[in-house]
């Protein structure tokens, strides 16, 4: 059974009753936990495995949003990262793995995927005698437009905008801005993406580096290309 249907199938027997608010999945593992270890604090935990959980959702659905253009939800996310950068649609390959936190071998090969396609096409970068820019075709910007038609959208209509419409503008405010504060913590601790830049663009620029691994920092090498692990354990 698919993690959606299962997810399903849990809420429908652990539904909103009379007077209680509606519990979801984490509040079943709270309450595992707290039967097992009483003192034991899970606020934070239920926090984590809420935010591992929805990126999963979200995952799910650029999946299946770029499926229907024929492409894996990370190809998507890189189109995407080009396209938003603005004219004239080109970055360093160090940039994108800084913005789509993964490695340069991962980056290769996403990069090598839709670049046999025409969706992207590696051109020597007219500031850097050694590097190389990664840039959007005029196919690649036809099939991102195509995402949108396939899925509906108009305008700022996302997939997470329809996910979360039933949030009044006020609380997605409110929960957009706990999730900043609490990232500039988290980043604080363990590093900016930002600091991650020196290492990936050093190696990762020219065309050559640019089709082997680069040794970065553990931290700036995790890839959040895939769907979120699901933990069950605070």
């Amino acid at each position: 059974m698919a993690r959606r249907e299962m997810v399903q199938v849990f809420m429908k027997a652990n539904g909103k009753s009379a007077g209680t608010q509606p519990r979801d999945f984490v509040d079943h593992l709270v309450e595992q936990w707290q039967r097992e270890q009483p003192r034991l604090d899970t606020t934070v935990a239920a926090i984590v495995v809420r935010m591992k959980r929805a990126t999963a959702i979200f995952d799910d659905a650029r999946e299946r949003l770029a499926q229907r253009v024929g492409l894996h939800g990370n190809e998507l996310m890189l189109l995407d990262a080009l396209r938003r950068s603005g004219p004239p649609y080109r970055l360093k390959p160090g940039v994108l793995m800084r913005e789509l936190l993964i490695a340069s071998g991962t980056a290769t090969r996403w990069i090598d995927s839709i670049e046999d396609r025409r969706l992207v096409k590696r051109l020597a970068d007219p500031n850097d005698r050694r590097g190389i820019l990664i840039a959007l075709t005029p196919l690649g910007r036809r099939v991102l437009q195509k995402t949108q038609s396939a899925h509906g959208l108009r305008g700022n209509r996302s997939p997470e905008h329809w996910a979360l419409s039933r949030l009044g503008r006020a609380e997605l405010e409110t929960l957009s801005n706990l999730l900043r504060k609490a990232l500039l913590m988290l980043e604080g601790e363990a590093g900016p993406p930002a600091a991650c830049a020196a290492a990936m663009d050093a190696n990762g620029s020219g065309r050559g580096a640019n089709r082997r691994n680069v040794r970065v920092p553990r931290r700036c090498a995790r890839g959040s290309g895939g769907a979120a692990d699901t933990a069950e354990r605070p």
